[in-house]
Formats: C-alpha cells, structure tokens, sequence
C-alpha cells in the first residue's frame, strides 16, 4: 500500500509492504541500487529517507522515499523516478493518492500521457499548459475496469 506525506516542500512516498516485511524493499536497493514501487515509482537509494532497523523490525513499519519537491504552486516529480520522459507537476491542491499514478491493471497514467507530449505535464492549476483537474478525473475513468 502507499501513501503520499506532505513534510514542508516534500512529497513523501510511504509504501507499506503486502509481503510479510519491508526488509525485501532494503535488501532489493542493497543489490540492484534501485526498486519498482507499485509499478510506477522507480526509486534509488538517494531518494530513501527511512531505514531499517532489523533489531526491532516490524511488519507494519513503512519505507519511505522522497519523490518530489514543491515548486511554487506545483509539486515536481522527477521523470526518473517515474520512469518519464518529462517531469510531471500536479497542482498543490490536487490529492495525491495511488489512483493517479497507477490504473488498476499496473497501468502507468503518467507513462501514457508522456507519450503524447514533448514537454513537462502539468495536472491542475492555471499553468497554460495544464490539463485541468476535471479533465484529468474523467482521463482516470478511462483507464479503470469495465463494469461487470
């Protein structure tokens, strides 16, 4: 599960493990020097901000990365982390949660739109080149499940 922490300027991920513990998540950054965060987040050692404390490890204890940086109105996720090839922005005001980021096959949202621009994305705001909240939430529609 993740979850998005607002620390002054910072987005913070907070990703709580559905395997037995977060420990795979250290070890995994130990020997590869990056991990995949629900199919959408591809971080590093550099943007990990928690730890792990293998004397009292515990189930429920979140790993936590920073993966982007208020930039006056906008939040900046970096093209690396989510594996883009424009930095994406989401207005302050917008709530970040997975839904945004991720469509329930695994489905990259940001991937998808990347690919048909050639400039940074920007959701929400009044950026002229922003795609406005409203469209974006019917965008998101599109990409959820047929009901059955």
């Amino acid at each position: 599960m993740i979850e998005f922490k607002i620390i002054g300027s910072t987005v913070i991920l907070s990703y709580t493990s559905d395997q037995s513990s977060p420990a795979w998540v250290y070890r995994e950054l130990d020997k590869s020097g990056t991990v995949s965060i629900a199919k959408a987040f591809h971080v590093t050692k550099s943007e990990l901000v928690s730890s792990l404390n293998e004397d009292e490890e515990h189930e429920d204890d979140p790993v936590e990365f920073k993966v982007a940086a208020k930039k006056k109105d906008y939040y900046c996720f970096s093209k690396n982390i989510l594996s883009l090839d424009h930095d994406l922005y989401i207005h302050k005001d917008i709530n970040l949660e997975r839904k945004i980021f991720v469509a329930e096959r695994g489905i990259s949202i940001f991937g998808k739109i990347d690919s048909l621009v050639n400039n940074s994305i920007y959701i929400g705001g009044d950026n002229e080149d922003s795609i406005p909240e409203s469209i974006f939430r019917e965008l998101l529609k599109g990409f959820a499940p047929p009901p059955l």
